[in-house]
């Protein structure tokens, strides 16, 4: 299978297509935002929307490549986010000898996302995501009976922060990926449900790719 980069806007599902395929097919899920947020000292920079340097987000990233087994595909969700991220992230695969990827890039309308970024929790143990508007009220988890809590930064004015570093640097980074031969689009239509995606039927000839 192929090493799977997802590029979406805050909220688009990026999480739950991620864990659709590691249940279904075993990847490995490198979150870089659950990375960061394993580093207290960036927590005032995660909150504020803010992105911490590219240099630390690489270096943070390299550590748990080399840990992982590269024999395993993973997804990486969460990065790259600028143009600049990009071109370190393809730098950083090429040193790692990483060349079998394809970024899959999805987009989903903003009043949809804004109701998810508000609505969005998640377990502290299983890290399933809900959606408030469709849970009990007693914050347990369907799935494995432990806590749910929401977010620091799931809060709109770090949403509206991060959708804008979206905005501003999605063709840049979408141009460049075309070039690389490495660019896979979802259709807006399906991004819309992410999580009744058919991924056999969109995904299939990359899941099957050996």
């Amino acid at each position: 299978m192929k090493n799977i980069v997802l590029i979406a806007p805050p909220g688009a599902g990026k999480g739950t297509l991620s864990e659709k395929l590691v249940e279904t097919y075993n990847y490995v899920h490198i979150s870089t935002g659950d990375l960061i947020r394993n580093h207290k000292e960036y927590q005032k920079t995660i909150e504020s929307g803010s992105l911490i340097s590219d240099q630390e987000i690489i270096n943070i990233l390299k550590d748990k490549l080399n840990e992982i087994s590269l024999t395993k595909s993973f997804i990486l969700d969460g990065f790259p986010r600028t143009y600049e991220q990009v071109v370190h992230m393809i730098n950083l695969f090429k040193e790692l000898n990483i060349n079998d990827y394809i970024v899959i890039n999805f987009d989903v309308e903003k009043e949809i996302l804004i109701d998810r970024i508000l609505n969005r929790v998640i377990c502290n143990n299983c890290k399933h995501i809900y959606n408030l508007k469709y849970l009990n009220k007693d914050n347990i988890c369907p799935k494995c009976g432990n806590l749910i809590t929401k977010r620091n930064d799931d809060k709109l004015s770090t949403f509206n922060k991060r959708y804008d570093i979206y905005e501003k640097n999605i063709n840049s980074i979408l141009e460049y990926l075309k070039k690389e031969n490495k660019l896979f689009r979802i259709d807006d239509s399906m991004s819309k449900n992410i999580k009744d995606l058919d991924i056999k039927k969109i995904l299939g000839d990359i899941i099957d790719n050996n």
